[in-house]
Protein backbone atom coordinates (compact mmCIF):
# COMPACT_ATOMS: atom_id res chain seq x y z
CA UNK A 1 0.00 0.00 0.00
CA UNK A 2 2.72 2.45 0.93
CA UNK A 3 4.76 1.51 -2.13
CA UNK A 4 1.70 1.96 -4.33
CA UNK A 5 1.03 5.43 -2.90
CA UNK A 6 4.66 6.39 -3.51
CA UNK A 7 4.51 5.17 -7.12
CA UNK A 8 1.26 7.04 -7.67
CA UNK A 9 2.62 10.37 -6.40
CA UNK A 10 5.77 9.93 -8.48
CA UNK A 11 3.66 9.09 -11.53
CA UNK A 12 1.45 12.15 -10.98
CA UNK A 13 4.45 14.45 -10.69
CA UNK A 14 6.03 12.89 -13.77
CA UNK A 15 2.80 13.22 -15.73
CA UNK A 16 2.44 16.87 -14.70
CA UNK A 17 6.06 17.59 -15.70
CA UNK A 18 5.47 15.85 -19.03
CA UNK A 19 2.42 18.00 -19.78
CA UNK A 20 4.32 21.12 -18.78
CA UNK A 21 7.21 20.09 -21.05
CA UNK A 22 4.81 19.57 -23.96
CA UNK A 23 3.31 23.05 -23.52
CA UNK A 24 6.79 24.60 -23.43
CA UNK A 25 7.94 22.80 -26.58
CA UNK A 26 4.75 23.83 -28.40
CA UNK A 27 5.18 27.51 -27.52
CA UNK A 28 8.84 27.33 -28.58
CA UNK A 29 8.02 25.79 -31.97
CA UNK A 30 5.28 28.37 -32.55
Amino acid sequence: MLKLAGDHSRFSRRKRNHLKGQAQSQSQSN
